[in-house]
C-alpha cells in the first residue's frame, strides 16, 4: 500500500500533480482551513437568489463493516446523498432545450454552472480517543447523472485494486478526541472549488462517452495511460485545474451543467467513530428562478439515476 501523507495542523498541502493514477490517499487538498475563509461568494448583484440549505451530518461508526476487504486491506465507509432544491423544467420547457444538440449531453443544460455558485463549509471531527486518517468525500451530480468511482487495478500481478478518485478526495489527520482542536478540522469548498468540481464532471462524462476503456492486460502499455480511468483520475486530482490542464483541456465541453447535489462520504482503513457536520450555500445568479425557494411546492429535479463510473475492464 503507498503511504499515507498526513496534513499539517497549519494548512493543507497538495503532492507534486503527474500524469497517471495514484491511490486517493496520496492527493491532497489545496485548501486552507485560514486562507479558504478568504474565497468568499464573489461579487453578487441585488437580483441574486442566496439559499442556505439546513446543516446536516454524516456519522460513521467502528460498529461498521468494511466495504472492501481483500486480506490486506480493509476500507470503511459510509456516505450521504445531498439533493439541491432546483425547480425541474416543464415539458415544453425540456422540449426546448432538446432542439439544441450539445455534446456529450444531447441536449443543452436546464441549469449551467455560470447561473449558480455553490460553497460548502464543513468541520470533521474525530469521536474516538485514538487518532484517525480521514478521507472526505465527494462525488457530483448534476441534471444528466451522478458520479461514482469505481476501483482501478494498481497491481495486475497481485490482483491489488484501489478505489478511483472523488470528485473533491481529500486525507485528514485527526488527533484523537482528548487532543481538543486537533481532533477537528474544519474547512470550506469555495465557490472556485466548486465550480472546478462542476467543469471536471462534465469533462468526466465527455471523457468516458469517447475514450475507448482499456482492460487489465495493457497495464504497462502506453496506450493504458490514455485510457478514461487515467484520464478521469487526473481530471478529478485537486492540485489539476481545468484552466492550466492541457491534458484534458480537449474533452472539456462547450456547456457546463450546474451541480444539483452531491454524494458526501467518509472513509478509513480501520474501524472509527467519526462525524462531519457541513452546510450548503446556493447563490442563483442574476434574478433566476430555477431553485427553488424554502417552503416552495414547486417539482424539484428528482435525484439522478443515471451513474458514471470508471473501471479497468477484465482481460
Amino acid at each position: 500500500m503507498p503511504k499515507t501523507q498526513r496534513l499539517p495542523d497549519t494548512a493543507l498541502g497538495a503532492s507534486t500533480p503527474s500524469v497517471g493514477v495514484k491511490h486517493p490517499t496520496r492527493l491532497l487538498a489545496l485548501l486552507a482551513t485560514g486562507v479558504a475563509a478568504l474565497a468568499v461568494m464573489g461579487c453578487s448583484s441585488n437580483t441574486d437568489q442566496t439559499q442556505t440549505l439546513e446543516p446536516q451530518q454524516l456519522g460513521m461508526s467502528s460498529k461498521m463493516a468494511p466495504i472492501f476487504d481483500d486480506g490486506e486491506t480493509q476500507l470503511y465507509e459510509a456516505r450521504l446523498p445531498v439533493k439541491f432544491p432546483i425547480v425541474a423544467p416543464s415539458q415544453s420547457e425540456l422540449s426546448a432545450l432538446r432542439k439544441t444538440h450539445v455534446q456529450p449531453f444531447g441536449r443543452s443544460p436546464w441549469l449551467s454552472n455560470a447561473d449558480e455558485q455553490v460553497r460548502v463549509t464543513w468541520t470533521l471531527s474525530n469521536l474516538d480517543a485514538q487518532a484517525h486518517n480521514v478521507e472526505l468525500l465527494v462525488d457530483p451530480w448534476n441534471e444528466f447523472g451522478r458520479y461514482w468511482p469505481g476501483m482501478q487495478v494498481q497491481d495486475p500481478q497481485r490482483q491489488q485494486v484501489v478505489p478511483n478518485l472523488s470528485g473533491i478526495d481529500i486525507m485528514l489527520n485527526l488527533e484523537g478526541k482528548g487532543a481538543g482542536d486537533k481532533s477537528r478540522r474544519h474547512g470550506t469548498f469555495t465557490v472556485q472549488d466548486m465550480n472546478e468540481l462542476a467543469i471536471d464532471f462534465a469533462t468526466a462524462i465527455n471523457i468516458i462517452q469517447k475514450v475507448p476503456m482499456q482492460p487489465v492486460s495493457a497495464m504497462g502499455n502506453m496506450n493504458a495511460y490514455n485510457g478514461p480511468v487515467t484520464l478521469v483520475n487526473h481530471t478529478f486530482a485537486i492540485e489539476n485545474r481545468s484552466y492550466d490542464d492541457p491534458l484534458i483541456a480537449k474533452y472539456i465541453p462547450k456547456a457546463i451543467p450546474a451541480l444539483t447535489g452531491f454524494d458526501i462520504g467518509l472513509r478509513t482503513t480501520e474501524q472509527a467513530n467519526v462525524a462531519v457536520e457541513f452546510t450548503v450555500e446556493l447563490v442563483e445568479k442574476d434574478g433566476g428562478q430555477k431553485i427553488a425557494p424554502r417552503g416552495s411546492t414547486e417539482k424539484t429535479l428528482r435525484v439522478p439515476t443515471t451513474y458514471y463510473t470508471i473501471d479497468y475492464a477484465g482481460g
